[in-house]
């Protein structure tokens, strides 16, 4: 165990240059706000990092194609310093911060969420066998959120089994959403199952009470 630990942070500060096992949001938050070209502000305190992101922005490591420009300014600036430009950068343009959010959710949703991640001998993915939008998960969390609401504002009363599992799934979307720059359907992979026991459950309690009636 201590062997992983030990190898998985060395692995870290080889591409990232962080000592330790995780500096994720940052490093997803960098490429976030250089991928909405939001990186460029008014204000000299952050005039280097927007040079070094400038000169280094289209740079990749050949393979593994990572971009070196995350790992340059984790290795080059402190990680407060580099927070507090990341906080600047969405301060000054919140706007256009929160549009590309919302283009991103749009464009998301019509990826198929059915993915594999087995890489061929050409280097590509592996084509899913069936084609499951990942809106329709937005759509799930949606109906949940709503259908506790209802419950507890009508008959004064929750499930708390449904209630769980729907805070459980909606919690990592949001988390995904706000903090990942790419790759939505793999990260929301853990709570596929809980998708799937949801869904199940809503179904029985729809037939249980049409059967009522």
């Amino acid at each position: 165990m201590y062997g992983g630990v030990y190898a998985y942070s060395r692995a870290n500060f080889v591409q990232n240059g962080i000592k330790g096992l995780s500096l994720v949001t940052i490093i997803n938050e960098l490429d976030t706000i250089i991928d909405m070209n939001i990186y460029k502000i008014n204000n000299s305190n952050y005039s280097s990092i927007i040079k070094t992101i400038d000169e280094t922005k289209y740079e990749i490591y050949n393979p593994p194609f990572y971009r070196i420009t995350t790992s340059t300014l984790l290795k080059k600036y402190d990680i407060k310093y580099l927070t507090d430009y990341i906080n600047q950068c969405k301060k000054e343009n919140l706007g256009e911060y929160i549009t590309k959010k919302i283009e991103q959710i749009i464009k998301t949703g019509k990826q198929n969420a059915n993915v594999r991640y087995n890489l061929l001998k050409s280097g590509e993915n592996m084509k899913p066998y069936i084609y499951i939008p990942f809106g329709i998960f937005y759509i799930v969390v949606l109906v949940g959120l709503c259908q506790v609401v209802y419950t507890l504002v009508k008959h004064k009363e929750i499930n708390y089994l449904q209630f769980t599992l729907i805070t459980l799934i909606a919690g990592q979307l949001m988390v995904i959403i706000i903090g990942a720059q790419a790759e939505w359907p793999r990260l929301f992979a853990p709570a596929l199952p809980l998708i799937l026991i949801y869904v199940l459950l809503f179904m029985e309690t729809v037939i249980t009470k049409k059967t009522i009636e």
